[in-house]
């Protein structure tokens, strides 16, 4: 065998370690079969009542009940689900129920649900989330997420919309609006971009403002995911990554790692991967995670103040895990 064969299976071999070694760092500290509702659609890291102490919102339905609700939760020392509190049913026919989180209104954190025609926001007030508004609206989404994409300190609302439909899919485009004067003001849409499946916003490039993640695809099939970023009040796609991962990613988070800022994806297929940011691209780590579950969010927080980052995975239909770094 000559050097150049000895190097390459080296290199094989250091690889498969370090492979190995990202797989072994998260283990599972609870596993939740049936959780709360009869299917599971979002999970989102919350501080709500700004004590830097992190809680999560569940998002779900129950379909013979036919109810829409979320909880917040936080958990307890031997990682059980905690509830603070339970959102009333927001029920309505053909709708599903999605909600963010952010500074939308410039001086205080609120969560915003929205159904298919109606948006609630709720304040943190005494222990518990009140109903601040209910209104009624016309942006039609399939997704939304909160993100500060200009930089003001005002988180924008981002939605994912249906432009056109075709006989087997939806073909998707991307809004942003801003909360000014007690209504919503359109500041940037995007083009066609595909059958859009999530959505994620977050500032990778560290340069204050967020940028827009979604990934889109056919069926259950890998797709493709594009990084839109506010320049001139346009949103164009900046980078793009196609057909990189083993399923269709409905989970999409952008979260600070360790000292970087990475996206994290969830697929059907059960498996977490990770994308960093190298100036001009987006980089598919080789840190793999897989699950034997179809992956519908994600989340990853340190849910327990333990100085750990937790990583939370729903998997359908309404399976809730907890796995440890």
């Amino acid at each position: 065998m000559n050097n150049r064969y000895r190097w390459l299976l080296l290199l094989i071999f250091l690889l498969f370690i370090q492979i190995s070694a990202n797989f072994k760092q998260h283990h599972v500290v609870n596993d939740i079969k049936n959780f709360a509702m009869e299917g599971l659609f979002q999970v989102i890291e919350t501080d709500l009542n700004d004590d830097r102490v992190k809680e999560m919102v569940i998002v779900g339905k129950n379909y013979v009940g036919r109810e829409l609700l979320f909880y917040w939760l936080t958990v307890n020392e031997q990682n059980q689900p905690v509830m603070l509190w339970k959102s009333p049913n927001l029920f309505e026919e053909r709708s599903i129920l999605w909600v963010a989180v952010g500074n939308f209104n410039g001086y205080q954190k609120q969560l915003l649900a929205a159904t298919n025609t109606q948006l609630y926001f709720y304040n943190y007030e005494d222990g518990s989330l009140k109903l601040a508004k209910q209104s009624v609206h016309n942006l039609e989404p399939l997704n939304i997420v909160a993100g500060d994409v200009d930089g003001d300190s005002q988180d924008e609302l981002i939605v994912n919309r249906i432009g056109k439909i075709t006989d087997k899919y939806y073909i998707c485009y991307v809004q942003v609006w801003k909360y000014r004067n007690d209504q919503w003001i359109l500041m940037a849409q995007s083009e066609l971009l595909g059958n859009i499946r999530a959505i994620a916003a977050g500032d990778i490039d560290q340069d204050g403002k967020a940028e827009i993640f979604v990934e889109e695809g056919l069926m259950l099939s890998s797709g493709n995911i594009h990084l839109l970023k506010l320049i001139n009040n346009q949103l164009p796609v900046v980078a793009q990554v196609n057909k990189s991962l083993n399923g269709a990613a409905y989970a999409l988070k952008v979260k600070q790692i360790g000292d970087q800022v990475k996206l994290v994806t969830g697929t059907t297929k059960g498996f977490v991967n990770f994308f960093s940011w190298d100036g001009k691209h987006l980089q598919k780590e080789l840190e793999e995670l897989s699950f034997k579950t179809n992956l519908v969010d994600l989340e990853i927080t340190d849910i327990n103040n333990n100085q750990k980052s937790e990583l939370i995975l729903l998997g359908h239909p309404n399976r809730l895990l907890f796995l440890e770094n």
